[in-house]
């Protein structure tokens, strides 16, 4: 495998490849735990405010729509 990418990568592009290689080794756990973090962070920054105004526009309020 090392020989077959020292081909694509070209002469000298290995020594960046094994680096960031064994920095995936390291840290995978820390890698895996903030993707799943930031998604989730993201869903309720982009989630959040669709599902709150289409709960306002289809009428279900804070006060659960009970109106005099």
């Amino acid at each position: 495998m090392h020989l077959v990418l020292e081909k694509v990568l070209g002469p000298g592009k290995m020594t960046k490849f094994d680096h960031w290689k064994n920095v995936c080794k390291i840290h995978w756990r820390e890698i895996i735990t903030m993707s799943i973090a930031l998604h989730w962070v993201v869903d309720l920054l982009i989630l959040g405010p669709i599902v709150f105004f289409l709960g306002v526009l289809f009428g279900i309020h804070i006060d659960g729509g009970h109106h005099g």
